[in-house]
């Protein structure tokens, strides 16, 4: 990735594209079957000239039945449950085959190296991968290539280095800053604010760019006020982020703020009610969860950055059947999503990107569209 999108461009520029006007009586309610129409869509696209903000807009019809596959690294959480869904209804609306593998958690790298292989034996023509480690997989990537594989990423960040065709991925740098200005506006009164960072699964890439942005930034613009209490890695399990939280607590007593990937965020909160530190200990999250809207809405967590993660699903996917299709878009295939932040005070006015951010309630994920 070129250079780092500024926070002030994240503010300026997202909001007007993405927020509507609206109440929370107004907020869809979305069933299995909704139409998914999430295009135009604004994204970075990362270009020799630099970096522009370009409309996406898929391909309205390909011009044949290609095999694609869906390559994550579980499917514990509505995130990449979110990123199924956003698959499967690019799948039906072209009428390709599909088929999804899960490796069962982000410490299976062994495991998803091993599907990859089944892939490349099942004759698949592209693969959207949820890569668990873009350095292990990079190898996999390789070998796709020099059996015409197009491989593709959503989700979890890769760089030119890993060899991927195209990616659409959440821009880490814009995400952290937004827990950012919201720790520096929620302490502004405070002198001293006590951290605990759970960031996720070591090796990732992505867990530690988040911890490193939140706290490097920070660190910038109020030097000495935050203190950074401890570190703690793991698997997004809820059982291991529990721990890791128990852990936590039981080694400081007085954490005022916990930022955290989306299952440390949920056990959190609950943790914090069950010692009664409500209103004492708040949690900011990476990256979004439907199931803690109502912790945005409650005041329990203060920032929920949103990658709007059935989007970039989808884009990975068009991006690999323009590779296949030899229909590249002209701002190329390198693109990070616009990312947004829903707050207590904002949440409710976000109408259409509550729509397009999450699976439907009712979804299931689905392994294989014929």
């Amino acid at each position: 990735m070129k250079g780092k999108i500024l926070i002030a461009l994240f503010i300026i520029t997202l909001i007007p594209a993405m927020s509507f006007a609206g109440t929370k009586e107004e907020l869809p309610t979305p069933t299995a079957e909704k139409e998914f129409q999430w295009w135009p869509f604004k994204v970075y696209a990362h270009t020799e000239e630099g970096t522009k903000l370009v409309d996406y807009v898929p391909l309205e019809k390909v011009s044949k039945k290609w095999k694609i596959a869906g390559l994550f690294p579980h499917m514990k959480d509505k995130t990449w449950i979110a990123a199924n869904w956003a698959l499967v209804q690019e799948a039906k609306r072209h009428g390709i085959e599909f088929v999804q593998y899960e490796a069962g958690g982000y410490e299976n790298l062994s495991t998803q190296i091993s599907q990859y292989d089944d892939l490349m034996a099942m004759g698949i023509d592209a693969v959207v991968w949820g890569p668990i480690s873009p350095d292990g997989v990079a190898g996999k990537v390789k070998e796709g290539h020099s059996k015409g594989i197009v491989n593709t990423a959503s989700l979890n960040e890769v760089q030119e280095k890993h060899g991927f065709d195209g990616k659409c991925v959440a821009n880490y740098t814009d995400m952290a800053a937004a827990g950012v200005e919201a720790a520096l506006d929620y302490y502004k009164d405070r002198d001293k604010v006590r951290v605990i960072i759970l960031p996720g699964p070591a090796g990732s890439g992505w867990a530690e760019w988040m911890a490193s942005e939140f706290r490097n930034g920070l660190e910038k613009k109020a030097p000495g006020k935050f203190i950074f209490l401890d570190e703690k890695y793991g698997d997004t399990g809820k059982s291991v982020q529990l721990r890791l939280t128990e852990d936590a607590f039981q080694t400081y007593s007085d954490i005022d703020l916990i930022y955290g990937c989306a299952p440390a965020a949920e056990v959190a909160v609950q943790y914090i009610r069950e010692i009664g530190r409500q209103g004492k200990t708040q949690v900011i999250m990476e990256y979004e969860n439907p199931d803690l809207l109502k912790f945005v809405r409650s005041g329990d967590i203060i920032c929920m950055p949103n990658t709007v993660t059935p989007v970039q699903a989808a884009i990975a996917f068009d991006l690999a059947i323009r590779v296949l299709e030899n229909k590249v878009p002209s701002f190329g295939t390198m693109l990070n999503n616009v990312p947004l932040s829903f707050t207590p005070a904002n949440i409710d006015e976000q109408v259409r990107a509550l729509s397009l951010s999450f699976a439907p309630e009712d979804y299931r994920p689905i392994f294989k569209v014929e």
